[in-house]
């Protein structure tokens, strides 16, 4: 419902009103070389500050820092750090379609395709390296343990533990043992696999030998199919399957797509079938596919009957669906009120950005009565879960939210949001 990247990078570097006024005052009286001094500390601190920003995850602060070692602005000029950082903005979009619709997406690939001429091999594996090292970090102790779990679950067939497994073994190296989960689990239709396997043909070295077939076919599945450049929402796909295109034989094509758009066909059928069965992720998928418009006319009714079956059995992903028909009034009638008992089931469920836009809506009171309590609260639940994007975490509206409470207010808000965060 929400994107969770904002379009217009971080504005890093601006000052307070106040300070700005000692610093000129301060200027006037001591010289230019105070003031040049000042403006060269404000420099270090914001590089500082974008610096810790782009280590927790913020794009826009990732997209900065790539910018800033490109031009040498503040930093010395390093297109190999413009290179990282660019590419971790990527990273993080890797399967959030969304996401590579952002300015902010585009920029960072513009850098990377640029400052990526002129990495080494050496350092690119130092890049690699140093995202392994936070990732065995992150897993601490467990990470043994972890591999272990992940390996049963793998081995008995789960497409999910097949495709972390193939991660785990490409941040250890082991490509060959990467590439072999991922097809598992892309076998098995996983949307995630099926892209990073795609991804690994088409890139090459070190993850798979450079194979353009091989990447289409797996976009292709990861598609369903879908080849058309525009779609509601625009297909991620079209691009980078029509560039691939131009260097495959027609014929080898025209099998793929026959092959694909057969085993879509089957999907579809084994769908409704398991929908009608009472399966509540079919249902959920029914009915994605009548709200986007999917090999199936749109049809908002039709959706929003298929979510409320998955909702009603308690699929946590339609919950959000369901409260967005009743919000914007897509297959039944608008109902604030009950649009805000679904988002609510949502959120109660950690899903990060419905609490950000939960915190929106009490805060506004357009489709229920103002509760800035509410609104406080399911905004610091939001911000806590460090989503990597300044308005999405809803600390700007919180920040608003804040001067209309009492101190003991905010203190009981953040005292709860502190108890419910402790007990999930």
């Amino acid at each position: 419902m929400i994107n969770a990247w904002g379009d217009e990078p971080m504005v890093a570097k601006r000052l307070d009103a106040s300070r700005f006024v000692t610093i000129i005052v301060s200027a006037l009286l001591t010289g230019p070389g105070f003031l040049s001094h000042i403006v060269h500390a404000e420099e270090q601190r914001s590089s500082q500050e974008i610096q810790s920003l782009a280590e927790k995850g913020d794009p826009s602060a990732q997209l900065r820092l790539a910018e800033m070692y490109e031009q040498g602005d503040g930093v010395p000029k390093d297109n190999y750090q413009a290179w990282y950082w660019a590419q971790k903005v990527m990273a993080g979009a890797e399967f959030k379609p969304e996401a590579q619709k952002t300015e902010v997406y585009r920029q960072a690939k513009e850098i990377f395709l640029r400052t990526g001429e002129h990495v080494t091999p050496e350092q690119f594996l130092a890049g690699l390296k140093k995202d392994e090292q936070t990732f065995l970090a992150e897993a601490r102790k467990d990470y043994p343990e972890v591999l272990k779990r992940y390996q049963a679950a793998a081995e008995a067939g789960e497409p999910a533990a097949q495709f972390q497994l193939g991660e785990m073994y490409n941040k250890g190296y082991d490509f060959e043992k990467a590439r072999e989960w991922y097809r598992r689990a892309a076998d098995q239709d996983h949307y995630g696999a099926q892209v990073k396997l795609s991804s690994c043909y088409y890139e090459g070295p070190p993850c798979a030998p450079k194979d353009d077939q091989q990447a289409y076919y797996w976009d292709l599945r990861a598609a369903d199919g879908d080849e058309r450049e525009t779609r509601n929402p625009i297909n991620p796909h079209a691009e980078y399957l029509a560039k691939l295109a131009v260097h495959i034989d027609p014929a080898k094509l025209q099998a793929m797509r026959q092959e694909v758009a057969q085993r879509v066909e089957r999907k579809d059928a084994q769908r409704r079938t398991r929908a009608a069965q009472g399966d509540p992720r079919a249902q959920f998928e029914l009915g994605y596919l009548y709200y986007r418009g999917l090999r199936v006319p749109e049809d908002q009714a039709q959706a929003y009957a298929w979510f409320r079956k998955a909702a009603d059995q308690g699929f946590v992903e339609a919950f959000n669906y369901v409260g967005g028909a009743y919000y914007f009034g897509q297959g039944v009638p608008k109902a604030g009120a009950e649009a805000v008992r679904w988002y609510r089931k949502a959120a109660e469920h950690g899903d990060t950005h419905t609490q950000s836009f939960l915190g929106k809506i009490y805060s506004d009171g357009f489709v229920v009565p103002q509760d800035l309590y509410q609104a406080y609260f399911w905004l610091t639940l939001a911000a806590s879960r460090g989503e990597t994007n300044e308005w999405e975490r809803g600390s700007d509206l919180r920040d608003v939210v804040a001067k209309q409470l009492t101190p003991e207010q905010i203190a009981q808000a953040e005292k709860e949001a502190a108890a419910w965060r402790q007990s999930k």
